[in-house]
């Protein structure tokens, strides 16, 4: 374990500093205080109901195995130990999961492009002059085979001028030799394929941190029997009556304070239903903060 992820765990839960509880009593406080186990979500990586459905046995041997001095109790430092060891497990699974994820686009970048290549008339031993990758380019079908290989919308090509689709020949051509060989062209279109995927996953994460943070924050303060769940009526006391959660709310999703309070009651028991994909008539953080406002919502907004 790093000391970057003990100082996150330590600072999430700094209001836990000097605590020393029973190993049982911690057991007891993760089956019933959902802000505690939401907070452990948020800090470990750990989608929340996995860890809701943990069995009390499971837990309790956990808890022990943390109480590394044997004394029947959790310190503040062996929760923070216990916690940046789960934090670490399960940021090593996401960082393997996104290597396989990256991995097979760039197997199907690779296959796309080689297949846009042979469609435009290159093969493996020949190479496309300017006039060839110009044609390529004009036309419609291989425009939307380059499109899928590089992850770049049909349009790009389209629009370019004939100064751009020079300059684009020449930075393919990577040897600057009058032609584009195979390799040349697959290398050229996966880059740009990678460089565009590792864009979108940044601003992706960075998004979705922003949205957990403020999404906590509205829950917290619209979650009137502290259950860790809206349930409908919560749910409209809140955007009716509550400006705190909705200035959150506000924060969370991007939608100004004024369009939110706007709702009426049909718009809001809309938004409820759609944010609640399980149908247990309440919505829980991991559904708030993935479905946020759905698109068809957000455009109920506007209206």
């Amino acid at each position: 374990m790093t000391d970057a992820d003990q100082k996150a765990v330590s600072d999430s839960f700094e209001g836990l500093e000097g605590m020393n509880l029973p190993v049982a009593a911690f057991v007891e406080a993760f089956k019933t205080n959902p802000i505690l186990v939401r907070k452990i979500a948020l800090v470990t990586g750990f989608e929340e109901h996995i860890l809701k459905s943990i069995p009390q046995e499971e837990l309790l041997s956990t808890f022990e195995k943390w109480d590394t001095d044997s004394t029947g109790t959790l310190s503040f430092e062996n929760f923070v130990q216990g916690l940046s060891k789960m934090r670490q497990f399960n940021r090593s699974a996401t960082e393997q999961a996104e290597v396989a994820e990256e991995q097979a686009i760039l197997d199907a970048s690779v296959q796309d492009a080689k297949d846009a290549f042979l469609a435009a008339g290159g093969s493996q031993g020949s190479e496309l002059d300017l006039q060839a990758f110009l044609v390529a380019l004009s036309d419609a079908s291989l425009v939307d085979r380059i499109a899928t290989a590089t992850g770049l919308p049909s349009s790009f090509f389209e629009n370019l001028s004939v100064r751009q689709l020079l300059d684009l020949f020449k930075e393919v051509d990577l040897d600057c030799s009058g032609t584009i060989s195979l390799e040349e062209w697959i290398e050229a279109l996966v880059r740009i394929r990678m460089t565009i995927y590792d864009e979108r996953k940044a601003e992706l994460d960075a998004a979705m941190d922003a949205v957990r943070k403020h999404a906590e924050a509205a829950l917290n303060e619209g979650d009137e029997d502290w259950s860790g769940e809206f349930d409908f009526r919560e749910f409209i006391v809140a955007f009716k009556y509550n400006p705190t959660f909705v200035r959150k709310v506000s924060l969370a999703t991007g939608i100004p304070v004024e369009e939110l309070g706007s709702l009426q009651e049909d718009s809001i028991e809309d938004l409820f239903l759609a944010l609640d994909t399980d149908y247990s008539g309440t919505v829980s953080f991991a559904e708030f903060v993935k479905g946020r406002i759905p698109s068809p919502e957000r455009e109920a907004v506007k209206t």
